[in-house]
């Protein structure tokens, strides 16, 4: 047995002991050891000579630790799943306030939040707001991309729409290979706005988040979230109702530009799951209505509404 490089001792290579067992299990463990005191085979088993030795990880850390970790690592886990399935079947957005209602009352989440933050008084507001944070991209590409970047997703989206053409039989030639994604190693582009993005995306831009940040929504009000696993006609209607719900509040146009730049470019993507909502849905967005085909209209929206974190425009996580 081993630990930062050097040999243990088999006294010295033992974990303590992480704390009493509960009443139930006591009469099962006097069994276990009353069984193996009796029998000359399982006191042999029972030797470290027959216990697979512990090994350093590659963060050289001691097996109580790795342990801790290790527990640590699959509470949050299992906490990211049922907040993720909680938001699955939801089919608008919500914010951090509404999920930590919908979810407070289970049991199984009082359980795993008091035993991942070792005390009866944790705060699943503060817990949630970490998932949401660490696991969440925005919608807009404006919000999730660098200059560089954005040029590299122009790159991408004019490979789809080649991709499109031919398989609609149209002959496009050479389809060029799209740039790589990077996050300035190696003398690269920082192509992303926040390393938690790269992270979850990582050089192909392949989406690995749970969630969705709707940072484009204008005003002071908190944040709104939606599951990243809605297929792109659920995010488009979910963008339409957002924004009808802008403009029945009084939010002008100009305003509402990011919503509406996000939608038009979720119609392709639909239109591959059904050509027919993809027209429909269109016609409800109106021609008029599209900032892509005024650039000025977008330009001014991304100067008076700039990524989260960047001074102006800051929401509140609930």
């Amino acid at each position: 047995m081993r630990a930062s490089g050097e040999a243990l001792t088999v006294g010295a290579g033992e974990a303590p002991p992480v704390g009493r067992l509960p009443e139930w299990a006591e009469p099962l463990w006097q069994r276990r050891v009353a069984a193996i005191n009796g029998s000359e085979a399982l006191t042999l088993i029972e030797t470290s000579v027959f216990k697979r030795a512990w090994r350093d990880t590659e963060q050289n850390i001691a097996e109580p630790r790795h342990r801790e970790e290790t527990n640590t690592a699959q509470l949050e886990r299992w906490l990211a799943d049922a907040a993720e399935a909680w938001a699955k079947a939801r089919p608008s957005p919500f914010t951090l306030d509404s999920m930590v209602a919908g979810l407070q009352a289970d049991e199984r989440v009082q359980r795993v939040a008091a035993a991942l933050t070792g005390r009866e008084d944790y705060s699943l507001a503060e817990l949630f707001g970490t998932l949401l944070a660490v696991d969440s991209v925005p919608n807009h590409p404006h919000h999730v991309y660098t200059e560089a970047g954005l040029t590299k997703r122009k790159a991408w989206e004019d490979v789809w729409a080649l991709q499109r053409r031919e398989d609609a039989g149209e002959k496009v030639g050479t389809i060029p290979v799209p740039p790589e994604y990077s996050q300035g190693s190696r003398g690269k582009s920082t192509d992303f706005l926040r390393n938690e993005y790269w992270k979850l995306r990582g050089s192909l831009d392949v989406p690995k988040e749970r969630f969705i940040t709707f940072t484009e929504v204008p005003g002071d009000g908190p944040t709104l979230y939606g599951w990243a696993g809605w297929t792109p006609t659920a995010r488009l209607k979910a963008l339409l109702a957002l924004d009808e719900r802008l403009e029945d509040a009084g939010h002008p146009l100009n305003d509402r530009v990011g919503l509406l730049d996000a939608a038009w470019r979720l119609l392709p993507d639909v239109a591959r799951e059904d050509a027919a909502a993809a027209a429909r849905l269109k016609a409800e967005l109106g021609p008029g209505r599209r900032p892509g085909a005024r650039p000025e209209l977008l330009a001014a929206w991304q100067a008076n509404h700039p990524p989260p974190g960047t001074g102006r425009g800051k929401k509140r996580a609930r």
